[in-house]
Parts: C-alpha cells; sequence; structure tokens
C-alpha cells in the first residue's frame, strides 16, 4: 500500500502533488494509474471512501515535450564541436541557420506531431502547420544559434504549447548545463524538477541584468545601446549574452534580476510562461502583452522581478 502510494507521487511529481479541499495525501490510501490512449487517468481512494479521477492530460504533453526537447539536445551536441555548416535567412547575413537548427526541429515536430496529430505547429525553421487549432505547439529548436556557430556554449532549446494563443505549458533545456526548465499554468516553475523564483532585488544600484538589441536594423540597434550605457551606469552588473531563451531563464530561476532585449513570440513562448510561474513579469516595454504574432517586427521587452518592474516601466516611459 505505501508503495503504491510512494509511486503516485513520484510519478505525478511536481505538476499536481497537492488536492483541492480535504484532499491531501495524508487521506489517499490507494492509488492506481491506467493508460488509456495519449493520457494518464488517476484512479484515487481517499479514507473517506471517495474515489477521484484524475485526468492527468497536460503531464503526458510535458513528457512528450521534454522527450522532444532532450531529443534534439543531442542531435545539437553532436554538431557543436565541429565547424558549422551555415546558411543565411536575410540579406545582411546576420540571421543564420545551421544544420543543428534543421535537425533538431524536425526532432521535435516528430516527437509532437506523432503523439498530437491534430495540434497545430510553428516552428522558427520550417514554419507554420494548422494554425487555426485550439492547441498550437511553438517551437525554437536552438535560440542562440549565433552563439552555437561561433562555438560558444549560451544557446537553448525552446518548447511551449498555447491554447487559444496563450501559452500553458513551456520547457526549455539547456544542453551544455544539463538543465531543464519547465512550467505549466498555475502550476509554478521548476528546474531539474526543483521549484524556483525569480530574485526579491528592489533596487537597481544592486541588481545584475542583461540588456541586448536587435541589430538588424538601426533604429531597434540605436535603443538598444541607450538602453545598454543607461544600465551599465546605474546597476551592479550588466551582460550581453545573445540567446534570448537563456537570459530568460535566467531571470526565472534568480541569476538575473532583470533583462531587456528584443524578441519575438516564437522565441519567449516557453520562458515568457517559466519567468511568470516563477513569479515574475515579461511584457513589452510598454507594459503590454507580447502579441502572437506570426510574422513582423520584434518587440522590445522586459523580464523581470516585481518589486523591478515599475522602475524599469517607467525609465522606459
Amino acid at each position: 500500500l505505501m508503495a503504491e502510494r510512494q509511486a503516485g507521487i513520484q510519478t505525478i511529481g511536481h505538476l499536481d502533488p497537492r488536492f483541492h479541499g480535504d484532499d491531501s495525501w495524508d487521506n489517499v490510501v490507494w492509488v492506481k494509474y491506467i493508460c488509456v490512449d495519449k493520457y494518464r487517468i488517476v484512479v484515487i481512494l481517499c479514507k473517506k471512501s471517495i474515489i477521484k479521477v484524475y485526468l492527468f492530460f497536460f503531464l503526458y504533453m510535458l513528457q512528450t515535450a521534454i522527450t522532444a526537447a532532450k531529443q534534439a539536445g543531442d542531435i545539437i551536441e553532436k554538431y557543436f564541436s565541429l565547424e558549422p555548416t551555415m546558411e543565411f535567412k536575410d540579406a545582411g547575413q546576420r540571421d543564420i541557420v545551421t544544420i543543428a537548427d534543421k535537425e533538431a526541429e524536425k526532432a521535435i515536430r516528430e516527437v509532437i506531431l506523432k503523439e498530437f496529430p491534430h495540434h497545430g505547429f510553428w516552428g522558427e525553421e520550417t514554419g507554420q502547420t494548422q494554425m487555426d487549432k485550439e492547441y498550437v505547439w511553438v517551437v525554437d529548436p536552438l535560440d542562440g544559434t549565433s552563439n552555437f556557430a561561433l562555438h560558444i556554449p549560451l544557446y537553448a532549446i525552446s518548447i511551449a504549447l498555447t491554447r487559444n494563443k496563450e501559452p500553458i505549458l513551456g520547457v526549455v533545456y539547456i544542453p551544455t548545463t544539463g538543465e531543464l526548465f519547465s512550467a505549466e499554468k498555475n502550476k509554478g516553475a521548476y528546474c531539474n524538477n526543483k521549484p524556483i523564483k525569480v530574485s526579491q532585488i528592489n533596487t537597481l544600484s544592486t541588481a545584475t541584468c542583461s540588456v541586448e538589441y536587435w541589430s538588424r536594423d538601426d533604429l531597434h540597434r540605436q535603443e538598444g545601446l541607450e538602453d545598454f550605457v543607461y544600465f551599465a551606469n546605474h546597476t551592479k552588473k550588466i551582460r550581453y549574452l545573445s540567446s534570448t531563451v537563456f537570459e530568460l531563464c535566467r531571470v526565472a530561476k534568480g541569476s538575473l534580476d532583470f533583462c531587456i532585449l528584443d524578441t519575438k513570440f516564437i522565441d519567449i513562448a516557453a520562458a515568457k510562461l517559466i519567468i511568470e510561474e516563477a513569479g515574475g513579469t515579461c511584457c513589452s516595454t510598454k507594459g503590454g502583452e507580447i502579441p502572437f504574432a506570426e510574422n513582423g517586427q520584434p518587440t522590445r521587452i522586459i523580464a523581470s522581478n516585481q518589486p523591478l518592474i515599475s522602475l524599469l516601466l517607467q525609465y522606459k516611459k
């Protein structure tokens, strides 16, 4: 009996180890797991002789995203030590793609659509399919491609699941550190299954930050350089790490106190949810939502803890 209870707790893991109302693990006397198609059904018998059935649909989707992220990580690591084969997406030769990007996204796409063929998929390299679906997976297989191509080990794999264009599940995997970040809406944020929280630094003079800019046009570059100079003079430490997802997860974990950078929804769909579930805020520099935009120009965003966000938004006015 105790073995089944313990197995139940381990299987549910960090996603939902709590029950509502009078339900708790102290009241549970028996747990049974049943697999039906793509679902995990949990049957729980409590001391009050009430059988509760929980449908852990999101648990299975999270497990699928983790599997896909780790397979992509293996592919990327295989190519990291090799001389990269690069192509350019733009005439200015600033936006690059490598064979690692393409093969990693192919692996992610195959893993996810094998399990959820009726979901939409939006990939950085392969584009968009079934975008009108309720559930759409949003994937950046290698955020920080420039770092990767230069053999700088700062990059990440980002996989998010949106429902009606709102992120409800996010996974970020950083192969070089072995960090696996995950979040489900209203369930908290985790790194390698341990809860994480943003920092509580509340003054700019004691803050460590990362400030970047989109280098493909003069307007974004000028604003970014102005921000960099300002915060270099007003914060404790400043960084420019060249991987949006990597940096945002550092905010979620409390290593960085805030980030300001230009990005698109596809790059931050997972990390935004992870930050918010870690108690932080991720918004445009005007204080608004980051749009679910399938094309177009990047949005300048702020990711921070709650004590600093008002100071940063006031500066950006």
